[in-house]
């Protein structure tokens, strides 16, 4: 699995701007990760200056990637942006989504278990409002800088999701275990979102619970064609 995520996102990475080099490419968005920031008190919000000290295997290839970006553009002048995404969700996600295991296990009437850690923070960003800003960085006339954290802006209890959840799904829940999932939470404080909303006029549009609704709908349709 590590060589994997290494073979995709470095070895691709560097094909990927390779090939624009050579074919005059206009822009290229790539997505790196609120990973490749690395563990930092979670009260303090992060910014884009801050440096990115990962320390796993896949922060570590978000923050080579944006290397390569870097590095591209100033070697060869190919214009390249990292978006550094949070915790993206919404249909279509089939790794692992506490917004998504939440409505699957509402819907099946059972408590998802969630593993309490301090110091970490929650913060989900639904996957259109990523997908419009992708599209922003596509096409904005110039960019300010070469990476934008995506994010709520904001970080999110996990009361504050459950509740959301609960307006999709009203038998949502969670029972808060030593060996519930630790997933899509994270070390840091809340990405700062004010570059991404000066230079791509980005701003988080949906509010968890609709993002949550979506979700579900996503789910009972997966489950209608599953059945037939």
């Amino acid at each position: 699995m590590r060589r994997r995520i290494i073979d995709i996102n470095l070895a691709g990475t560097a094909a990927l701007l390779e090939a624009a080099r050579i074919h005059g490419v206009q822009r290229i968005v790539w997505f790196s990760s609120i990973m490749a920031y690395g563990p930092r008190d979670a009260a303090v919000p992060v910014a884009e200056d801050a440096p990115l000290h990962p320390v796993n295997v896949y922060g570590a290839t978000k923050a080579a990637g944006e290397a390569l970006l870097r590095a591209y553009h100033a070697e060869y002048g190919v214009d390249a942006v990292a978006l550094r995404v949070a915790s993206c969700y919404g249909p279509g996600r089939t790794t692992a989504c506490l917004v998504r295991t939440l409505v699957e296990d509402g819907l099946a009437g059972r408590a998802t278990p969630v593993r309490a850690e301090p110091g970490v923070t929650r913060q989900h960003v639904y996957i259109d409002d990523v997908a419009d800003a992708a599209c922003a960085a596509l096409f904005a006339p110039s960019l300010g800088q070469r990476a934008y954290n995506i994010g709520p802006g904001a970080a999110q209890t996990l009361d504050e999701i459950v509740q959301a959840v609960r307006q999709a799904v009203p038998q949502a829940g969670v029972q808060v275990v030593a060996e519930g999932m630790g997933w899509n939470t994270f070390p840091l404080g809340p990405l700062a979102i004010d570059a991404a909303r000066r230079d791509l006029g980005f701003a988080p549009r949906t509010p968890l619970a609709q993002g949550a609704a979506q979700v579900r709908d996503w789910v009972l349709a997966r489950g209608r064609e599953a059945s037939s």
